[in-house]
């Protein structure tokens, strides 16, 4: 039985392997449903979605991780982030009416900026730059780990308008490299490339495991239950007009004594009075 918003960590036994498949369905459906994006750029964004999942899964300390592109060819910016406790949310930014009604992702991407931020809760913040290498954004993110991680990768991603998927394999780092862990690699890497996309919607994780690595003792690290959870919070907003200088506040509050904000993410509404950002500059 496939089961809804669920990441299954699982390893290669004898192996350097690693690997992550999610399914993303009820809240994914709730969140496209909500923005009201056209379908291309829904399931593009359920590929993000699924990409951030994925990709955090293997943050060995407490953050988020961020993958957001800008400057694309009709669309300002697409971005997703999912933290160590697998909330996950993200938005497209600009005027969405001027993409045609297929959008291919190298035209789209060709001449943005791709990047994948990680952002410890303590620690230093790391920024990566995700060339443009490939016409899928899992080509692009296979790229960006090998040549800039040193870190063999494969990803499938997916999205429909019911649910989104994906699987990833990741060969860690060994002191010794050896024949049969070069391929091990090749072996799985191939049959990874016959699992059909029909198959990452509608099977279940470890009907995917079992079919495609039928021969392989595959043990199951972990299974969790990503939620689309916003990280906006009234302090947070408060934080971020703190910046503005005390003129701009000021300006702000001209129409009267309170001010609503919404979260361009969850459309939350924050209601905040004059005294709170006074109070914020004494």
């Amino acid at each position: 039985m496939l089961l809804d918003n669920t990441l299954t960590k699982f390893s290669f036994d004898n192996t350097n392997i690693n690997g992550q498949v999610v399914t993303l369905c009820s809240r994914y459906r709730d969140v496209i449903s909500t923005k009201k994006y056209s379908q291309d750029v829904s399931l593009l964004l359920g590929e993000f979605f699924v990409a951030v999942c994925l990709l955090s899964a293997s943050l060995k300390y407490n953050g988020r991780l961020i993958l957001q592109a800008h400057e694309l060819r009709g669309m300002a910016s697409i971005m997703a982030e999912c933290n160590s406790r697998n909330d996950i949310r993200g938005i497209v930014r600009g005027n969405l009416s001027t993409l045609s009604n297929h959008v291919d992702f190298y035209e789209l991407f060709k001449e943005g900026t791709l990047r994948l931020t990680v952002e410890p809760e303590s620690g230093k913040r790391y920024q990566g730059i995700v060339p443009v290498s490939g016409k899928t954004l899992s080509n692009c993110l296979e790229y960006y780990f090998e040549q800039s991680e040193q870190l063999k990768t494969k990803i499938k991603l997916v999205a429909n308008m019911e649910a989104a998927a994906g699987i990833l394999l990741q060969k860690l780092p060994q002191q010794t490299p050896n024949e049969q862990c070069s391929q091990d690699w090749i072996e799985k890497s191939m049959l990874l490339e016959t699992l059909r996309k029909e198959e990452q919607i509608k099977l279940s994780h470890n009907d995917q495991l079992t079919s495609l690595f039928p021969n392989d003792a595959v043990r199951i690290l972990s299974i969790k239950n990503p939620n689309f959870r916003c990280s906006c919070s009234r302090e947070r907003i408060l934080k971020a007009l703190h910046a503005l200088s005390y003129k701009e506040t000021q300006s702000i509050f001209e129409e009267g004594d309170s001010i609503s904000v919404n979260c361009e993410f969850c459309n939350k509404n924050y209601e905040f009075c004059k005294t709170e950002f006074e109070n914020l500059h004494n």
